[in-house]
């Protein structure tokens, strides 16, 4: 028995089933090109006039810190010192976690909204080596 599919059948598979809008096949506006400059106060300035903030890990930080500085003054080789350490590990992981996930939605709200993306081009690893930079900057 052949299938029939109704016009408006078809028009509800080009829209997202999330929010009722066209999908992006179907054919949105979009900026043609747009410029990205990276920086320490703001993780990136969009040329049109957009900022973007990165989280604040310093929370995280100043826990890491101090469960290091209680670890450093534990006996080796004992239970206590295994949880403190794995709870250190547990911090690395949610900071790593809360970048991945800041950048992934960053670089997919900007490449789904622009045809073309320039960005500035930094010497990261060079401002790594500068102590005064290297927190902030990998922060950022």
């Amino acid at each position: 028995m052949p299938l029939r599919v109704s016009p408006a059948e078809t028009l509800r598979e080009r829209q997202s089933p999330a929010v009722g809008k066209p999908s992006r096949s179907a054919g949105l506006n979009k900026n043609q090109s747009i410029g990205i400059d990276l920086g320490i106060k703001t993780f990136a300035v969009i040329s049109n006039g957009e900022k973007a903030v990165s989280p604040d890990y310093s929370k995280q930080d100043r826990k890491i810190r101090k469960l290091q500085r209680r670890l450093a003054r534990q006996q080796k080789d004992s239970k206590r010192r295994n949880r403190t350490r794995i709870k250190i590990a547990k911090l690395y992981n949610q900071i790593v976690d809360t970048r991945k996930d800041f950048l992934h939605k960053l670089s997919t709200k900007v490449v789904s909204e622009n045809q073309t993306i320039i960005l500035e081009d930094l010497n990261v690893s060079g401002m790594v080596k500068n102590r005064k930079l290297a927190r902030a900057k990998l922060n950022s």
